[in-house]
């Protein structure tokens, strides 16, 4: 592996030479298995074994004594208390030789062993397991491997006699091997097998120095602890441990293997499932086996040692062979570091497997056809063997590691390319800047940017230095953002401090057509495309932000031309659009005249206008009232030889900023245009906010109110009002009148709340009540619509105008069955008619197509222009009342009265007189030629209810 710094001081891996390593451990693996079989094979299984369950032996001399030994294996089980007697035979030189006894058993308390000679002495004893141990149970010296060293003496040979105490009955034996190098050859042979493996994990921690990523430095520890794992069962399993280091120490022994078997259970797991790339399922179900393997092992702790040696040794076999199933299955799928996992741990597991059965007397080597020497060179092979595939397996996963390093370090370096393409490239400047202002790096855009203005560079490097020095400079972590405007240019700059150096990075952005655009988008979102004054988005912006601030005396013009709606139906939109222009211009003409250069001028829409006047007096307000009145009633707009004054009622609101909405603002100033309708038009009307004008405008709004819960509630009742017919007195005729009940009962007349209704735009509402009462009181009473000839029934001006009320009538007189069309008359006012006389004449159109008669009420009263007549669809001409009246002393008012008599009779349709209210009239219209009147004299309204058809038949007649 080779480890560089390049010229940017970043450290890279440029190569690892895996195949030199895979070489060199393969040459030391082959080097130990030579080592370890040249020796295993030098041993030799020397001498059988004798055994007794006599428990009548109690001493050595019992057993020297005894003669009734049995020979080689037991047939069945050895019981819990066992005597074993060993031959040793003479040396074959005539120095003294170590021959090594053995003995493995999981269940085994202690042990106690005599060498004597053929005579009977003792030549050497020895005790593990302690003293007293008829009366007490030792079960901290409890360990399953035994290894003691006896000398064979060349003048004659021996026997070792072995005292067993254990938990649960024996069933393995003892073994007395022979060694030509004798016991330091086996230190020497197990240090070099320790020294191989201290070296792999010397390596392995080497590179996974090398390691940033979690999982490969896992991988690595639990691949340290996998070696340490082997190494200590290995040379435990040949005695070199437990003869050299742990004789004397039972205790090390009985925890060494309490620790040992788990750990390497668990640490071989944890390295499969980080190196071995397992899926996740597999991965799952692993870890549920060692926190099971856990879980079960603390339990078998509260029991015996026995009991807890033989738990791991099951329940460690039965994990290994599961993580060896699951990694056969995993390579079969195609997961190559599984199999190589699964080779390098099956053999290893299979040979522990049997020695640990064997340990526990479970199988015999006589069972799976192995001699005792064989086994322990198998046994000696498979952890070699382990080892050299696993750290293949590891060095796989490092190799793996380190290119993808590399990928990423050439994809690292491919985005390096391709930044510095983008960031010189870049439409934006990108500037590195120090503190002081100086330029340290920069792209073209930024240099093309700073160099259109000679001075911009100097202006924005102070700016900068300014927000780097100044009390700002913490927030340039968080960056700056910021617009600049400079000779024309429009600039957006981004600052921001590089989190690892002390240079600020810029992003310079020139917005000048995006900013021209912007001014010019703002200019459309407030100005009215005719006019070219503000428009009401502008006006109520201007209004609230003056509402924030505390101005005490501040005046709102609110401007509506007079019949302007008569002047586009008659000269055409081009016409108003025109005149719009030129009150503009007068508007700004008389803004110029007064000294504040604050007001705004804003077309509401329509032909409506507004004046904001902050810092103004009533009587400044007023005097730019009358100083609008009087131009625009200079203005003259004339159209195929008709003249149109022009005129304009103004509604002015004073106020201050103190606990005000804009939206009460608005609706007082269009209250007092109302107001100064109401007053005869081309005035103006002023109310005061904080003085009590303004509690009848509050006094409108509540019965606003109040007529939309009367009509939501049915307050208001029907009245009707005859209409006679002068040559058939028995024709019934009525005309529908309203009447609105108050919160205390009481009847009110329409002209108490019509104008109220008017201005809140409330008449379609009413009218179309008006229309389903009739209807719904029709269906009710069959035998009024028999007896009834026609019924009238009004249609406001604000009705007739709206497109929505018009549409909802022709669907409620199309889906009603109860009133024939031929039955109903609606009234329209001639003034309506005339001003709106295309929408008008094609809605009239399509209520004559379903039937009904149109009657034109209040002939006379407006414009009396008889060649509308002749474009309207109308069944009846109802003369204004004020007219009748007239006839009592006015030559010119009859005169009138016989011509429309006389145009009615020319187009055919009859004439209705009213306010008829004494017999005087009554008389005067008779002879004139009246075909119905209709007053007072005649039927004073009643409730439609308490209508009497028979009486009024009866007073019919008598007229």
């Amino acid at each position: 592996m080779e480890c560089l710094i390049n010229e940017d001081n970043k450290f890279t891996i440029h190569n690892f030479s895996l195949s030199t390593s895979i070489k060199l451990l393969k040459l030391i693996t082959i080097l130990l298995l030579s080592l370890t079989h040249h020796n295993v094979l030098s041993k030799e299984y020397i001498s059988d074994f004798y055994y007794t369950n006599n428990t009548d032996i109690k001493t050595l001399n019992d057993a020297i004594s005894f003669t009734h030994w049995k020979i080689n294996s037991p047939e069945k089980e050895l019981n819990n208390n066992v005597w074993l007697k060993v031959k040793v035979p003479k040396s074959s030189s005539f120095s003294e030789k170590e021959v090594l006894l053995k003995y493995n058993d999981a269940y085994i308390n202690y042990i106690d062993f005599w060498h004597t000679n053929d005579t009977g002495s003792v030549i050497y004893n020895h005790t593990k397991g302690g003293d007293n141990r008829e009366s007490v149970f030792h079960e901290d010296f409890s360990s399953y491997y035994y290894c003691i060293a006896i000398k064979q003496r060349f003048d004659s040979s021996g026997w070792v006699y072995i005292k067993l105490k254990s938990s649960l009955p024996l069933n393995t034996i003892p073994l007395l091997f022979a060694s030509k190098h004798e016991i330091k050859s086996e230190f020497h042979q197990q240090s070099f097998l320790g020294a191989g493996i201290l070296g792999a994990i010397f390596l392995c921690i080497l590179i996974s120095c090398c390691m940033t990523r979690r999982k490969n430095m896992l991988s690595a520890v639990t691949y340290s602890m996998l070696l340490i794992n082997i190494a200590i069962a290995t040379l435990y399993r040949f005695g070199f441990i437990s003869y050299h280091f742990t004789a004397n120490y039972p205790i090390i022994n009985k925890y060494i293997h309490i620790i040992n078997i788990p750990l390497g259970i668990i640490t071989s797991i944890i390295f499969a499932i980080c190196s071995c790339n397992l899926s996740s399922p597999s991965k799952k179900k692993l870890k549920i086996v060692i926190f099971s393997y856990l879980s079960l092992i603390l339990i078998s702790g509260f029991y015996s040692n026995s009991m807890l040696l033989s738990t791991e040794l099951l329940l460690g076999t039965t994990a290994t062979l599961y993580l060896v199933y699951i990694c056969l299955k995993e390579g079969i799928s195609g997961n190559k570091k599984a199999l190589w996992f699964f080779g390098s741990w099956f053999i290893f597991t299979l040979v522990n497997a049997i020695a640990n059965l064997q340990i526990m007397g479970l199988i015999s080597f006589k069972q799976i056809g192995l001699s005792i020497h064989q086994f322990e060179m198998l046994y000696a092979i498979s952890p070699m063997l382990s080892i050299c595939i696993i750290s293949m397996l590891h060095a796989r996963s490092i190799n793996d590691t380190i290119n993808q390093r590399n990928r990423m370090q050439v994809e690292l370096s491919k985005q390096l390319t391709l930044y510095k393409d983008l960031y010189d490239n870049s439409k934006e400047g990108l500037c590195t800047m120090s503190l002081n202002g100086h330029i340290i790096q920069q792209n073209a855009a930024f240099e093309h940017i700073t160099t259109q203005k000679p001075m911009l560079l100097e202006c924005l490097s102070q700016s900068i230095i300014n927000h780097a020095w100044d009390a700002k400079r913490t927030n340039l972590y968080n960056g700056i953002k910021d617009e600049l405007q400079f000779q024309g240019l429009y600039l957006k700059y981004y600052i921001q401090q590089s989190q690892t150096t002390h240079h600020l990075e810029i992003t310079l952005e020139d917005i000048t057509q995006e900013a021209t655009h912007r001014e010019h988008l703002e200019y459309l979102a407030t100005t009215d495309s005719t006019t070219e004054l503000y428009n009401r988005r502008y006006l109520t912006k201007k209004l609230n932000q003056l509402l924030k601030g505390e101005v005490p005396h501040n005046a709102l013009l609110f401007l509506d031309l007079d019949h302007f709606k008569l002047l586009n139906d008659i000269a055409g939109h081009s016409a108003g659009d025109e005149l719009l222009k030129q009150i503009a211009q007068q508007l700004n003409t008389c803004k110029c005249t007064l000294s504040s250069s604050d007001i705004t001028v804003a077309r509401m829409g329509g032909d409506e206008f507004c004046v904001l006047m902050p810092f103004a007096s009533k009587s400044e307000a007023e005097d730019l009232a009358n100083c609008i009145l009087t131009r625009l009633s200079k203005l003259k707009v004339s159209h195929s030889g008709q003249i149109f004054d022009v005129s304009a009622s103004i509604g002015i609101v004073l106020f201050d900023t103190k606990n005000t909405k804009e939206s009460d603002i608005m609706s007082i100033s269009d209250h007092a245009c109302y107001s100064a309708k109401d007053r005869g038009r081309n005035g103006f009307y002023t109310i005061d906010m904080n003085q009590s004008d303004v509690l009848t405008f509050r006094s409108d709004m509540l019965d606003s109110v109040r007529l939309k819960n009367a009509i939501n509630n049915q307050k208001i009742h029907l009245f009707c009002q005859q209409i006679l017919k002068v040559s058939e007195p028995n024709n019934i005729y009525l005309e529908i009148l309203a009447r609105l009940e108050n919160e205390q009962g009481k009847l009110i007349s329409p002209f108490h709340f019509i104008s109220t209704a008017e201005r809140y735009q409330l008449m379609p509402d009413i009218d179309l009540y008006m229309v389903n009462q009739v209807i719904n009181f029709s269906k009710n009473n069959p035998s009024f619509i028999r007896a009834v000839t026609m019924i009238g029934i009004n249609l406001s001006g604000q009705s007739l105008i709206d497109k929505s009320f018009r549409q909802r009538l022709l669907l409620i007189l199309k889906q009603q069955k109860y009133i024939p069309a031929s039955k109903l008359c609606f009234e329209i006012t001639e003034t309506i008619a005339i001003t709106n006389l295309r929408d008008v004449a094609n809605f009239l159109v399509q209520l004559k197509q379903l039937g009904v008669n149109i009657s034109i009420d209040d002939f006379g009263s407006g414009y009396a222009n008889y060649h509308y007549l002749r474009n309207l669809p109308f069944d009846s001409l109802k003369v204004d009342g004020d007219i009748i009246k007239s006839l009592k002393d006015d030559e010119i008012g009859e005169t009138w009265v016989m011509s429309m008599i006389e145009i009615a009779q020319k187009l055919n349709v009859p004439v209705v007189g009213e306010f008829i209210s004494d017999q005087i009239l009554y008389d005067r219209c008779i002879e004139l030629g009246f075909d119905y009147l209709q007053g007072f004299y005649i039927h004073e309204p009643e409730h439609l209810s308490e209508y009497n058809f028979a009486l009024q038949k009866k007073r019919a007649i008598s007229a």
